[in-house]
């Protein structure tokens, strides 16, 4: 696993892995490295398995790259442990279900953000064989069933909303309201999922950015983007303490879900 680590432009001992999508790589990545500087974190940015500079000939779509995850957070702590102290997954598209995948596996982490969910692998598959004008159904299920067979694993597990439940830390999805990979019936599950993380940790939430398309919400939602990823990063706190204290504050009433129109 290749990766480039920045430096936050202040001292911090908080630091964030940023997980691209399927296709792209850490240099596509860095689109969302500036934020993450500016509200006072160091960066982490890596090519997953079969992409960029890493080694690998095939994606698993995170049934594998949760573990190779898991490994390098492992290696940061111990190479950078008076900048990691406070860690993060912040994954986009395919990479935010490889967040969660990881997330069930990492110790202590202070939160995972999500930006543009996939619903699940088959339902993201489908919708890029869609927009590309390709056949989908017809020799979709049959690939992925052969997929499986050979990786000895189900695609399902990997489903964003189901692990949700399974992380031990506080979850934002920042989910724009028009992405073909996200439907509404599928926005509804995930915040039904982070509405029941709600209930544990008091700080869980989504934020649906109307009209933002597919890893569009950074581009059409600047300030908000920044300031909601800024009040999750303020919150969420290592110990356990910190977090006990806001889940009492937390309105019972409040299903975390937060709507922004332009």
């Amino acid at each position: 696993i290749v990766g480039w680590w920045i430096d936050s432009p202040t001292s911090s001992d908080k630091a964030v892995i940023i997980i691209h999508g399927y296709g792209d790589s850490r240099a596509g990545a860095l689109a969302w490295a500036p934020v993450w500087l500016e509200i006072g974190f160091n960066v982490l940015l890596i090519d997953l398995r079969a992409h960029g500079e890493s080694g690998g000939t095939y994606t698993t779509a995170g049934l594998r790259e949760g573990a190779d995850i898991e490994q390098v957070a492992a290696q940061i702590r111990a190479e950078r442990p008076d900048k990691t102290r406070e860690l993060m997954l912040f994954g986009v598209s395919m990479g935010a279900a490889v967040a969660l995948a990881a997330a069930e596996k990492i110790e202590d982490l202070a939160g995972v953000v999500l930006d543009s969910p996939v619903a699940d692998f088959y339902h993201g598959a489908a919708t890029q064989l869609a927009i590309m004008g390709l056949p989908g159904e017809i020799v979709l299920r049959p690939g992925l069933r052969l997929a499986e067979a050979y990786l000895a694993a189900s695609f399902s597990k990997i489903r964003p909303a189901e692990l949700i439940a399974k992380v031990n830390c506080p979850v934002l999805a920042l989910a724009p309201a028009s992405d073909p990979f996200l439907s509404p019936a599928h926005l509804d599950e995930i915040s039904r999922a982070i509405a029941a993380r709600r209930k544990v940790d008091g700080i869980s939430q989504v934020v649906v950015l109307s009209e933002a398309t597919h890893l569009s919400a950074i581009q059409m939602y600047p300030d908000q983007y920044k300031d909601s990823l800024n009040q999750f990063a303020t919150t969420c706190k290592s110990n356990d303490s910190a977090r006990a204290a806001l889940g009492e504050a937390a309105s019972p009433e409040f299903s975390g879900r937060i709507d922004v129109d332009s």
